[in-house]
Formats: structure tokens, sequence, C-alpha cells
């Protein structure tokens, strides 16, 4: 009985031990989901490539350090808020384009500049040096004034503004909104009205879908085929 009794409480010892899952032993870990995430952002970063790709297509340098931050910038962004979205990825790609030219503009073509507006009281003085940083000295653009419209919610930093510019000697006016910090992107629909009176060729393209604006100032068939070929959308 005794004998029987030893072998039950070993039986019994095993048996737990495998129920546990060999306790005291460092646990397996899992890699099945380490080749996706790093297919994932290889990935991410062929695709950073196929844009810069595009728009060197298309006669604008985008050298291999902004690709490269493009991926690194899309790896610090928590899981949870990554998206799938072609806004994000656009977000990222001018973002880093704007960082490596600083205020000077892409290759002489784009004019990339933040929605969101530092100083809103220089906003039109630093869109319109922007816009002849792209057009060269094809046509002048001055600022005249300023003029408020409303005052009721300016301490809340929303309000409207007349502006007076000329364009070549004519003079024009267009009301912008000031709302809070972001850059009121109809004056750029403004400025063109006021372009085709001189009866230019190219017009002022631009995409502001994303966090970051891009302007180019060229012909319609230009924009076009540089929407074609890097996925955005200069309207």
């Amino acid at each position: 009985m005794k004998r029987n009794l030893k072998q039950q409480i070993l039986v019994g010892a095993l048996a737990v031990t495998l129920l546990t899952g060999c306790a005291g032993l460092p646990e397996a870990k899992d890699t099945a989901s380490q080749p996706a995430e790093t297919t994932s952002a290889a990935q991410q970063n062929a695709h950073y490539e196929k844009i810069a790709e595009g728009f060197r297509a298309m006669g604008i340098d985008v050298s291999d350090e902004v690709v490269r931050q493009c991926g690194k910038n899309y790896d610090s962004i928590p899981k949870d808020a990554k998206t799938s979205q072609e806004g994000q990825e656009q977000d990222i790609f001018l973002t880093e384009l704007m960082r490596y030219y600083g205020s000077k503009p892409v290759s002489g073509a784009l004019y990339c500049f933040p929605a969101e507006v530092t100083d809103t009281s220089c906003m039109m003085e630093d869109f319109f040096k922007g816009v002849m940083s792209i057009c060269g000295d094809l046509f002048t653009i001055e600022m005249k004034q300023k003029e408020l419209v409303s005052h009721n919610t300016i301490k809340k930093g929303i309000y409207d503004q007349k502006i007076i510019y000329k364009v070549n000697g004519l003079k024009y006016e267009y009301t912008i909104s000031v709302n809070q910090d972001r850059f009121d992107v109809g004056i750029i629909p403004s400025l063109n009205e006021a372009i085709a009176v001189e009866q230019y060729d190219q017009r002022l393209y631009y995409d502001c879908r994303s966090d970051i604006i891009m302007v180019c100032w060229c012909m319609e068939d230009w924009a076009n085929e540089f929407n074609e070929k890097t996925g955005f959308h200069l309207s």
C-alpha cells in the first residue's frame, strides 16, 4: 500500500506540473505577429518611396532623408492612432517635406505651409510671400491694408477682416475669416480670379485636405499629371 501511495503522489505531482504549464520555466514568446508588423512597416516605407518617386517624376526633388523620416514619423505614432486613411500618410509626407525645405519652396515649384497658423495677424502677408516664391517675377502682389469687419468675438479669435491687395497694379478685396488659428483657404480661389483677369495660362492649384496645405503655380495638365503620379489632389 505504501508503494502504491508513493506512486500516486508522484503521478499527481506530474499532472499538476503539466496542467500549470511547467511553472517556473520562462514562457514562450508569441512571435506570430512579429513578421506581420515588420511587413507592415516595410510596406509603409515602400509607399512613401512611391510617393517620392511620383514627385521626382514631376521634377520635384525629394531626398532619401525625407522618405526615411516619414518612416520614423509613422513608427512613432501609437498603434491605436494609426489609420489606413490617405490623409494621415499625406500629412506625414508633406510635414517631412516642409521640415526639410524649411520656409523655402520645394524645388521652386511647391509652397507648403501648416493649416494651423502661428500668427493670424500676418497670415495673408506670409501667404502672399509664399505664392510669390513659386510664381517668380511673372506678376506682383501687394498688400495694401486690413480692416476689421466684425468685433464681437475678436477676443475668442473668431472674426472677419477685409484685406485689400493689388495684382499687377489692379486692386482687389477679400474678406478673410479668422477662426482661431486656421488658415482661410478661400483666399486662393479669390486670388485665382484676380490672376484670370491677367490672362495667365497658369493658376494656383492647391491641396488642403491634410494639416499641411500645398500650393503650386502650374497649368491644369501638369496638376492632373501630378495628381496621377503622387496620389495628391491639386485642384
